[in-house]
This record gives structure tokens, sequence and C-alpha cells, in this order.
């Protein structure tokens, strides 16, 4: 299982609500893990094997981007 979702909108820190931090987690934190989890269960249940595999971001560790701490935060919170 390959997953690489996630949102990306612009919240600079003191501009920006936190509501928009709640938000990018929810998307690209919790809506990989509530997809995944299940499905996790189900290939130790079934004990086949199989592979997971979550897509990353520089933003988390290379480079840091104006406005992009949000996004960085819940992409690194996959890892």
């Amino acid at each position: 299982m390959i997953c690489c979702a996630a949102v990306s909108k612009p919240a600079m820190f003191l501009s920006s609500e936190v509501s928009s931090y709640k938000h990018h987690m929810d998307l690209n934190f919790f809506g990989v893990l509530n997809f995944l989890h299940p499905i996790a269960k189900r290939m130790v249940l079934r004990r086949n094997g199989g592979r997971l595999c979550l897509i990353g971001d520089s933003t988390v560790t290379e480079k840091a981007i104006p406005g992009m701490g949000a996004y960085a935060c819940s992409k690194g919170a996959l890892e």
C-alpha cells in the first residue's frame, strides 16, 4: 500500500489561526492514519506480509519554506 496524500496551504505562524494547523494535521496525519490503520491490522491478521509506504517530503528535514510549517509538521508526524 502506497500512501501519498496531503494538502498544503500556506499558514504563516503569527497571521494564521491555530485551526489552520489543526486542518493540516487532520488531513495529512489523521487522514492517513485512519486509512492505513485498519489495513495494517488486516495485513497482520492475514499473515501474508506486505508493505506500507508513506511518501514524505523534504520540507520536513531539508529546507524551510515560509508558511509551510503546518504542512511540514503534519508530514513529519507520519515519519
